[in-house]
Formats: C-alpha cells, structure tokens, sequence
C-alpha cells in the first residue's frame, strides 16, 4: 500500500513538472497580438482591464505623435509674435524719440514765452521816463545779444562805480580819481569832472535834479545836474563812506566805521544811526579795520537791506533802527546785494550768489563761481553778476542757465537798462550791452 502511495506521488509531480514547463513555453511565444486574436469570453472580468490598457496604449502614441506636430507649430508662431512685438516696439521707440524731440521745442517755446511774458512785467513796472533813453539804440534786435556795441575809456585806474541819469542818457563814473567825471554816452565825449572831494569816490547817484557822491574823504556831496556846482555837502561818517542810495528825499550811506545813516535829502540832517557792531555776535578784530566794509545796501521806504564783511544779510526796519532778521549762509564779506518784494539776492567774496526767500530767511537757490562776485542787478528773468571768473555772467531764471560773457578785465560795476547793460571794469572801461 505503502509503495503504491509513493507511485502515485512522484508520477504527479513529473506531470506537473511537464504542464509548467510546458506553459513557461507557450507564455513565452505569446505577444499583443495574441492577446489581440484571443477569443475572450463577454462575462469575463478581465475584459475592460485589457481592452482598457490596449486603447490607452494606441491614444498615447498618437498623443505623442500630434503633441510634438503642435509644439513645433506653436514654436513657429512664438517666433513670429516676438518678431511683430520686437517691431512694435521699435515704432514705440521712434515715436518717443520723436515726442522727445518735440516736447524740447515745446519746452523751449515755453521758456521764451515765459521770459517774454517777465519782460512785458518789468517793462509795466518801470517809470514811464525810463523807456526814452536817447542813448541807446533804437532797434535792440539789430544788435549783437550779449556783445558790447559800445566802449569808452573813461579812466586810466579801475572803477568803482558808476551811474546812469536814463532819460537824458548821461553816465558818471566812479574810480580812484578824487574827481567823478560825466560822459554823454550818446557821443562817448566827456561833459565834465566834479571836483570838491579829496580822496577816491566810492558811490555815485542820480536823484532827480542832483548827483550824489561819496568819497573815502568820509564826505557825501549833492550837486546840481544842471550846472554841476556842489550844493550840499554831508559830513559825520569817521572812515570811509562806502556805498550810498538815495530815494525821493531820503539817503541812505553805509561806511567803514561800522555805520548806516539816514538822512535828510531836504535838511541834511542824519536822523538815524544804525551801529552794526552793537549787532555782532561775535566782533572780529580783524574785520573792524575792514574797508569797505557795507558791501551792499538798498532800502524801500522803511525796510532796508544790508551786506557786510562779517558776511551777515541784515533785513532792517529805519522806524525803529533794529534788525528784524538776519540772514547766514555766506562765508566771506558780502560785496553787493539788491531785493524786491519776494527775495535778497546777495553777492560775495567767496565766490556765490545766494537767492534768499525774504520771507523765510532761506537761501532757494545758491550759484557757485570760481572768483568774488563784485556787483549785481536782476529783474524778473535775468541775474546780472559781475566780477564772475574776472568777468561777466548772466543767470536766466526762468531755464536756471548760465552764460558767461566774454570781457577782457574784471567787471567791477553795472547798472541795467531795460534790455541793455552799462559795465565798469578794472581797466577803467565802460561798455554797453544788447542783453
């Protein structure tokens, strides 16, 4: 019984031996088309899972296929549309260059209409007497603009100063001659020399009928403008008188011994000593014996103006003699100064021109030269300063450009005319200009 079991066992596993290698074999020749071409029962559970995965497999190659047919078309047309905005751009590019162009010329057609609109101001505010001056020329278009039509010689040593009496055309001059001398400047021919100081001039004036004057011989003199005879003569300054501004019957001096007076054009009497030492911080020795030692002065009926060599602005009211403020921002002696209603621009030794917002007391804007600024007069449009790098220059207010004109010795003084500049220099030349 026993050997009849084992029989039967081992002839069950050669037959199972024999069926797996059989159908290790037949698995081997079996491919997709065979699963293909197979009859598979409708209710077998196996069905949609290969008919599934086999039209998956057809989907994914022709994906595959259609996928990379559009990409490459895709490709083409990213290509192209770089092309066009590359294009478009470059037109954009073209039209703002163009707007550029044209948004300078209208920026400049801006500016002259500004500066023309300025000029029509300055010329309402002028005195009505001050647009017949028979010495200038009548067609200012035809002239060189910023080239001097006219020179004289009128002294061999520098000029200090010098004034112009605008309807009739008559200039005084200013040097180190104890004598001012009138010239036509019509003609360029000399009228005549006023002589009665004895030391240099420092200031000289029109004032209605008469001339002022201001000598470092501490004297004011008034003279007659129609027979140049010395009428007045004001004495109480104790050093040289350095700058002087008169007004209807008003004058004002400012001098070496640290003084501003108010005097009586009518009386000749001082009715007011303002002492600016009283008002130093911090008194220098070293500028005590400064000369001159006002640089700047101008008034309007009470309020005045001063610069000096402690390089102090001081904004004063002549009702009571006390400054109200005082403005710092210079770093050498104030040499010139001129304001209106709005501002005080100043002129110095350290080579700067500051505009001051006199309402403030700030500095709005402040130009830098490379030598001392030795006079200045402005309107509405222009800042005429001399002195610059030995020169002249002329700052536009409007376009804050500078231009520098040429001049063979250092502008010492200038008096501006509506669009004309009168200059005294070094060599004791004066030249007039078409501004």
């Amino acid at each position: 019984m026993e050997r009849y079991k084992e029989i039967i066992r081992d002839l069950t596993l050669n037959l199972l031996s024999l069926d797996l290698s059989e159908a290790k074999r037949r698995m081997d020749t079996v491919d997709s088309n065979h699963l293909l071409n197979l009859d598979i029962p409708a209710n077998t559970t196996l069905t949609p899972l290969i008919n599934g995965f086999e039209a998956t497999k057809q989907t994914q190659f022709s994906t595959r296929n259609q996928s990379s047919t559009s990409l490459t078309h895709l490709k083409q047309l990213n290509s192209t549309k770089r092309s066009v905005l590359s294009e478009e751009i470059g037109r954009i590019d073209d039209k703002i260059s163009s707007l550029e162009r044209v948004k300078k010329e209208l920026q400049k057609s801006l500016i002259r209409s500004r500066e023309f609109d300025l000029e029509l101001t300055d010329k309402l505010s002028q005195n009505p007497f001050t647009q017949f001056n028979t010495f200038l020329p009548d067609e200012h278009d035809e002239l060189p603009i910023n080239l001097p039509f006219m020179s004289i010689q009128v002294d061999p040593t520098s000029l200090n100063d010098l004034a112009i009496d605008r309807p009739y055309g008559t200039l005084i001059t200013a040097s180190d001659n104890a004598c001012p001398r009138l010239w036509n400047l019509s003609t360029g021919e000399e009228i005549t020399q006023l002589v009665g100081h004895t030391d240099s001039i420092t200031s000289v004036q029109f004032n209605d009928s008469s001339i002022i004057t201001a000598s470092k011989d501490c004297n004011m003199k008034i003279w007659n403008k129609s027979d140049h005879t010395a009428e007045l003569t004001y004495s109480g300054h104790t050093k040289p008188i350095d700058i002087i501004q008169a007004s209807n019957d008003q004058l004002v001096s400012g001098a070496s011994d640290q003084t501003v007076r108010l005097w009586d054009l009518n009386s000749g009497q001082c009715n007011l000593t303002m002492d600016l030492l009283s008002y130093l911080d911090k008194p220098h020795s070293h500028l005590q014996s400064q000369s001159p030692y006002i640089g700047g002065l101008q008034f309007y009926y009470n309020a005045l103006v001063t610069g000096s060599a402690d390089s102090i602005i001081r904004l004063w009211d002549m009702r009571t003699g006390v400054p109200h403020r005082n403005l710092v921002g210079h770093s050498q002696a104030i040499s010139c100064l001129s304001f209106d209603q709005y501002h005080v621009i100043s002129g110095s030794d350290d080579g700067n021109v500051n505009i001051w917002d006199i309402r403030t007391g700030k500095v709005l804007d402040s130009l830098q030269f490379n030598s001392p600024v030795t006079d200045l007069q402005f309107d509405n449009r222009k800042i005429m300063i001399g002195g610059v790098n030995s020169g002249l220059a002329l700052y536009n207010r409007v376009s804050r450009q500078i231009e520098e004109l040429a001049s063979e010795s250092t502008v010492t003084s200038l008096e501006y005319i509506d669009s004309y500049m009168v200059t005294g220099s070094s060599n004791g030349e004066v030249k007039c200009w078409a501004i």
